[in-house]
């Protein structure tokens, strides 16, 4: 019995000794993290803010005319509302899809995306909508009128921003009608499928009204492609009076004019295109080129604010927004000296953080679809020199 009690003793001791031992322990852990809460809880109450929102951007490039000045534009504008992350460059629609599992794994509130494809779109969306966040099309329409009914139908799309496409290339056509010195053209068209395929349409309009001969052509998916179809084409015609191109950006434009200039010279055949060309000073001076278009990068800052409006619940519309941007038209030097070195300058900006700010509907209640679609008609040379005095 006695040896009973003492084992019985023994064994309270020891689990005595457990219990001490554990409690350390636990007490130990609980101040750790009471450290760290007090930490945490003391930055919450030094900036009173929640964690700020961000949102996510595919776009192919930074670096050229249109790239910089859409990275510089968005980045402006979300200065004082989002952090901005970046997806930079895209060749097919499998990169595009993971850069933005990419953009959601991130924790992203909203993505933005210039898209290679409709079907891009498509996929892209469906991972928005399953990640529960708004989608923004821009610099691209759904041409595609299945895909348009599928993403349309999603909770998560917003709508598109983009150029007029069919206006763009007319304004391109009209210009060239007006000259009265071109008979014929060769056409670089976009891909049929492409997320630009309605840019054809206003260039092949125009070769109709004005009775031009097509001594021939080729359809490009991208400035890649546009590069060796068109240094081609000029080989192969070098009797034609102009080449005309959806895209230019890129080395596009670079790449046909110096094939021009390697075959015929400069000016022999003329460069015409609904794009801009990274550098075309030298192109207008050696009358090479005889107009582009440019400009169309402020309706990014439009589709961040609408981002921004309906993440904040705030929403423009209720159902998806297709909001056009005017070009300005380019046709001689002049008008890259004394516009573009505003227009395409990423370290220039046109709008003043106020208003920026009157963008925002929380700011400013007149903030709707079609306040947004007015401020973006304004968009034109004369209001950009009276903005640069």
């Amino acid at each position: 019995m006695k040896k009973m009690i003492s084992l019985l003793l023994v064994l309270l001791m020891l689990l005595s000794t457990m219990v001490g031992c554990g409690s350390q322990g636990v007490e130990a852990t609980n101040t750790e993290a009471a450290d760290v809460s007090a930490e945490a809880n003391n930055d919450s109450q030094g900036s009173n803010e929640e964690d700020p929102l961000k949102f996510g951007m595919i776009v192919w490039s930074k670096d050229d005319a249109l790239g910089s000045m859409i990275y510089s534009t968005v980045n402006y504008a979300a200065e004082q509302l989002v952090e901005m992350q970046w997806e930079i460059g895209w060749s097919d629609v499998d990169l595009q899809v993971t850069q933005a599992q990419n953009l959601i794994a991130a924790g992203v509130d909203g993505i933005m995306m210039v898209s290679i494809t409709d079907g891009a779109t498509e996929k892209v969306t469906e991972l928005c909508e399953k990640a529960g966040i708004p989608f923004v099309l821009v610099h691209r329409r759904i041409s595609d009128p299945d895909i348009a009914a599928i993403v349309e139908a999603r909770d998560c799309y917003l709508g598109s921003l983009s150029e007029d496409y069919v206006v763009d290339a007319t304004l391109v056509m009209e210009y060239m009608g007006s000259l009265g010195t071109i008979e014929s053209v060769g056409l670089g068209l976009t891909t049929v499928g492409s997320a630009l395929e309605i840019k054809n349409k206003g260039f092949l309009d125009g070769v109709e009204k004005y009775g031009y001969e097509v001594v021939g052509e080729f359809y490009a998916d991208g400035a890649a492609d546009t590069k060796t179809y068109a240094e081609n084409l000029i080989t192969t015609y070098p009797d034609m009076d102009c080449l005309i191109m959806t895209c230019g950006a890129d080395g596009a434009a670079e790449a046909a004019y110096n094939r021009i200039k390697a075959v015929v010279g400069a000016g022999n055949i003329k460069l015409a295109m609904s794009d801009l060309p990274s550098d075309p000073l030298p192109m207008f001076e050696d009358g090479t080129l005889l107009c582009c278009t440019t400009g169309i990068y402020p309706l990014n800052m439009y589709a961040l604010m609408m981002l921004y409006n309906e993440v904040t619940g705030n929403p423009v519309s209720e159902t998806p927004v297709y909001l056009t941007q005017p070009s300005l038209l380019y046709t001689c030097a002049e008008d890259i000296t004394e516009l573009n070195k505003y227009v395409t300058n990423p370290d220039f900006h046109l709008w003043s953080a106020e208003e920026v700010k009157a963008l925002v509907k929380a700011e400013n209640p007149e903030v709707s679809e079609a306040f947004y679609q007015e401020k973006m008609n304004g968009w034109s040379a004369e209001w950009v020199k009276s903005k640069i005095g």
